[in-house]
């Protein structure tokens, strides 16, 4: 797996050190990674390590991974309050990418106090270990996490930093993968973690713009801002009304196009 990851077309590969390495193997999975990362090719995705917990007392052996490249960046799982994260910026400093895993309940009802916190980037919806930690069952069609990705969302765009939506257990069925990807992007989350490389298409399809609907905010965000030019706070733009919220929406629709 970590032979094949630099060729996998996702925007980001996450190497990790906790829930999929037993107690026993931990030195030796931060062996791997240490020399995976050393190896990372220039032109492979973005890389990012997810750490053990912080109150778990490994953070320290955990850095010995990434020693050295401040490029890679780290995933912080099952933190219950923010302060657990000043152990993990005393040892990574606040320029690394720092994304903080949300999937206990408490983390869930702090996201807003994790998402204010200095040095952290982003946000991640952990709805497996969420969903199990409330005694939930996970549906195909996701209807569980619909507060939690709420939530997670007003708190990354109050704090201004990005928010990705959970995984999606099903990597066979498409339908069921694509529903999921499509109410993600809906909610306004900036992408998705996935578990499987057969996952990426339509993950990317989901979270990139059509060419139409790109040429439709073209056209909305040109007519708004001749309108504003004309002392104008509204205009009419393919039969809808235009006024900043929506022309706002078509500029963020334009940026998330050009990345």
């Amino acid at each position: 797996m970590l032979a094949k990851a630099p060729a996998i077309p996702a925007d980001a590969i996450v190497l990790d050190l906790e829930d999929s390495v037993p107690a026993g193997e931990k030195d030796a999975a931060r062996a791997l990674v240490r020399n995976r990362i050393a190896t990372w090719p220039a032109t492979g995705p973005a890389l990012f390590v997810r750490i053990n917990p912080p109150r778990f007392g490994m953070v320290a052996e955990d850095a010995g991974a990434l020693h050295g490249h401040p490029n890679v960046g780290v995933l912080v799982p099952k933190v219950d309050r923010a302060v657990e994260l000043a152990l993990v910026f005393a040892t990574f400093g606040r320029e690394r990418e720092t994304l903080v895993n949300i999937e206990t309940p408490r983390s869930l009802l702090r996201a807003e106090e994790f998402a204010d916190t200095p040095g952290v980037t982003g946000l991640f919806l952990g709805g497996e270990d969420l969903t199990r930690a409330l005694g939930m069952s996970r549906t195909p069609d996701g209807a569980e996490l619909s507060w939690a990705r709420f939530m997670l969302v007003a708190a990354a765009r109050a704090g201004g930093v990005d928010v990705y939506d959970s995984i999606c257990p099903e990597f066979r069925d498409m339908a069921v993968l694509e529903h999921d990807c499509r109410t993600a992007a809906a909610f306004g989350f900036d992408g998705k973690f996935a578990i499987h490389p057969a996952q990426i298409p339509l993950i990317h399809a989901a979270f990139t713009p059509t060419a139409e609907e790109v040429a439709q905010a073209q056209r909305i965000v040109a007519a708004y801002d001749d309108a504003v030019a004309r002392g104008l706070g509204s205009v009419a733009v393919d039969g809808q009304m235009v006024d900043p919220p929506v022309a706002d929406r078509a500029r963020a629709l334009l940026q998330r196009a050009a990345r």
